[in-house]
């Protein structure tokens, strides 16, 4: 559910300045099963256990073998449910307004908004409670319970049955499975003002500047947490608290001056901008940026822009405290894949990322065909101190050629250093330098049907746009590697080749459309030897509409229309559609 008002403006002033006040508000839901409860091979009996068949124990003893492990897939016991609902408002007010004769104008807003996060994992093994649960042994009247009831008998154990389907009770279930939920508070409050105009009017047409202020705090904080999660009592997926927030307070100043104007034959002019940010918990950081812009015969545009750019980390990145997830990683060591938990959190020690980037563009909009525009646009971004959360696999490859740093956030069995991996340890942190180059690639034609009929009505509106990643290389000092076309899950890469295309009808009844959305394959892990390594490109088709009826306007799209199924993958997949097909429908208001 969406609800969005309208700004509502009233003129103040004899400058024409005008009050304006916005609100939104914002609720989506969301529930969908997840995989199931899966034990690799890692649950524990003894020889005693009460429902382990005599057949099975008689060959135990014989073996002189006190204990067993076993894994199992708790499918029976209900499956995992990812739930999701998140509540967001907002409301703002401003003045905008004019003076010296309107050849300045200011701009001043405040705002202040909270997003409420609801989530949930339901159905997840307790691991200590599911210990005792399957530790099951037979009490001095021969009735089968757990063993801790030996000791304590106001437990609330009750024992588990897992050598066969559906044989638990429903007391032992809930006992050992139980629901995670947390909730988060997120709030952002926000001021500013600018003010722009011109300074002087040169040969070749007036000099514009900008200048303004900002200020706004972030904040977020753990509403409530399940207590199994706060206590890390989950085998999986535990809720980590959130508390924290920052400052930040910011002055800018933009300027564009032309330097030729020759009316139908070219246009020249410079642009530049700089920004001092002062966060609360990193400090101060200045970002710029230096271009410049030519129009030649009215159908060449050619740009070329430099920067410096910087981004400090988000309250999750600062902020988290240890989250578990569940991972699968090739290892080097062993040459085997293995599935391991990984540990994850915030750094609140992080420094801001520093970005150089350049990019230079040509559109062409040629007079001998109205209505198209063709651009192409080379950018070139290197970033230092990349704020990041290694995967499990960038950990384990990366202490394998030979970052030890690494080697020490990774567990294995028995703590031999050949051991199977059992657990890694990744948060947050400035982890590596970035460089990437690519081309994006754009097309739009737009014809109105009245040139082919007289009556007809609208437009036809085509639009195609691609990217294609040269190069993508992450430098951590040890290794540089490349990830464009390492497209699998659990890896940092992309794929060469995205690219839209769209057929559009335009009118005043509504629109409707049909794109094809195309994502290049590539290599599951480029690092490692595996089989099915191949991961082949997909072809989407999507149908959307949207009509106008009044006040109201109605949506609705397909999406994967032909219902293609995700590449093979071992947990999730990032780049290609993992649903199939599926449909979303709404409405809006105004009012």
């Amino acid at each position: 559910m969406l609800l969005k008002s309208q700004p509502q403006i009233c003129a103040i002033g004899a400058d024409g300045g005008q009050l304006w006040i916005d609100g939104l508000y914002n609720n989506i839901s969301s529930e969908y099963l997840f995989y199931s409860e899966v034990a690799r091979g890692n649950l524990t009996f003894s020889r005693d256990n009460a429902f382990l068949r005599p057949e099975i124990r008689d060959r135990l003893v014989a073996a002189n073998q006190a204990t067993f492990s076993l894994g199992r897939i708790f499918q029976d016991y209900g499956q995992r449910i990812f739930g999701y609902r998140r509540s967001t408002w907002e409301g703002a007010i401003g003045l905008d307004g004019s003076f010296a004769n309107g050849r300045w104008k200011y701009s001043v807003f405040y705002s202040h908004g909270e997003a409420r996060d609801h989530r949930s994992y339901q159905n997840q093994r307790i691991t200590t409670n599911l210990a005792q649960a399957l530790d099951a042994v037979r009490d001095p009247a021969g009735n089968i319970v757990c063993r801790v009831a030996l000791t304590n008998p106001d437990t609330a154990c009750r024992p588990l049955d897992i050598f066969g389907a559906s044989r638990a009770s429903q007391e032992a279930v809930d006992f050992a499975f139980a629901d995670a939920y947390g909730i988060t508070n997120e709030t952002l409050d926000s001021g500013g003002f600018n003010i722009r105009g011109t300074l002087f009017d040169l040969w070749a047409g007036p000099v514009a500047v900008a200048v303004g202020g900002e200020a706004r705090r972030e904040a977020i904080e753990s509403v409530d947490i399940d207590p199994v999660s706060r206590a890390r009592g989950f085998t999986q997926l535990n809720f980590a608290p959130l508390d924290g927030g920052f400052d930040v307070k910011e002055a800018f100043a933009e300027l564009n001056v032309p330097l030729i104007n020759i009316d139908g034959t070219a246009e020249f002019g410079v642009n530049g901008a700089a920004r001092y940010s002062d966060y609360s918990n990193t400090g101060g950081i200045w970002s710029w940026k230096l271009g410049g812009t030519a129009l030649l015969f009215d159908q060449f545009l050619i740009r070329a822009t430099r920067s410096r750019d910087i981004r400090s980390g988000s309250l999750a990145e600062f902020f988290t405290t240890l989250t578990t997830t569940f991972s699968t990683v090739a290892d080097p060591v062993r040459g085997t894949t293995d599935s391991v938990v990984r540990y994850g959190g915030g750094n609140p020690n992080l420094r801001p990322e520093i970005g150089q980037t350049f990019t230079a563009g040509l559109s062409w909009s040629p007079g001998f065909v109205p209505r198209l525009k063709l651009s192409a646009d080379y950018y070139s971004i290197d970033i230092d101190d990349v704020i990041v959360a290694p995967t499990a696999q960038d950990v384990v490859t990366r202490c394998y050629q030979g970052q030890t740093s690494l080697c020490s956030q990774i567990e294995r069995t028995g703590g031999s250093p050949t051991g199977a991996i059992t657990a890694i340890y990744s948060t947050f942190l400035n982890f590596a330098r970035l460089e990437t180059q690519g081309i994006d690639l754009e097309a739009t034609y737009t014809l109105p049907l009245a040139d082919i009929a007289a009556n007809a009505d609208g437009n036809l509106r085509f639009r195609a746009l691609a990217t294609y990643t040269d190069s993508r290389i992450t430098d951590d000092g040890i290794a540089r590697i490349e990830t464009v076309g390492t497209v699998g899950d659990g890896t940092a890469g992309i794929p060469r080749w995205r690219a839209n295309a769209s057929i559009s009808w335009e009118s005043q009844l509504g629109t409707f459309d049909l794109r094809a959305r195309y994502v290049a394959g590539g290599v599951y892990n480029a690092e490692v030897d595996i089989a099915n390594n191949d991961i082949s490109s997909k072809t989407y088709i999507d149908l959307g509409a949207r009509v106008n009826a009044g006040p109201f306007t109605l949506y609705g799209t397909i999406n994967n229309l032909f219902d293609l199924d995700p590449p093979l993958t071992t947990y999730g997949q990032i780049h290609y559609d993992q649903i199939g097909r599926y449909f979303s429908m709404g409405a809006s208001l105004r009012f």
